[in-house]
């Protein structure tokens, strides 16, 4: 009979952003990209979870057509190969923690640093073409949009 409210924005140890200077921590970049690249419908993935990936489907948050997936490497020993539409190119943004390190303070976006620009502006967040497969590193993850 009444609200509990959580804080994940600056709060404590588990926010997006830091609470003594506010910066972004890690899991701040993977929030932003599922608001910029995922649509409101669910779609089903057609992928049993398992260990070494969790995919998830949406439409396109840009209305285009196609899919974005979201496939999580949930194994922290091995990495994972993600097989990709045939003769199809995709577009992915991967996430991982720099030099591979699970518990870095910063995360990468495919192999680039994400870090706050001098006038406090976003890192630029440019995926990269992937075409038959894509291997995701132990705890990686990979926004792919496929039309």
């Amino acid at each position: 009979d009444g609200v509990i409210f959580h804080n994940t924005l600056a709060s404590s140890d588990y926010g997006w952003l830091d609470h003594h200077d506010f910066s972004p921590r890690p899991n701040y970049f993977a929030a932003l990209l599922w608001n910029r690249l995922m649509g409101t419908t669910v779609l089903d993935p057609q992928e049993e979870l398992r260990m070494g990936a969790h995919v998830f489907a949406r439409s396109r948050k840009d209305g285009k057509e196609g899919t974005v997936y979201l496939i999580i490497n949930n194994d922290v020993e091995n990495s994972t190969m993600v097989e990709l539409p045939e003769g199809k190119e995709c577009q992915a943004y991967v996430l991982e923690g720099e030099n591979g390190n699970m518990r870095a303070r910063v995360m990468t976006l495919n192999g680039r640093p994400l870090v706050i620009g001098e006038n406090n502006e976003l890192p630029q967040m440019d995926p990269i073409t992937v075409s038959n497969e894509l291997v995701l590193a132990p705890g990686a993850c990979a926004f792919i949009i496929a039309e």
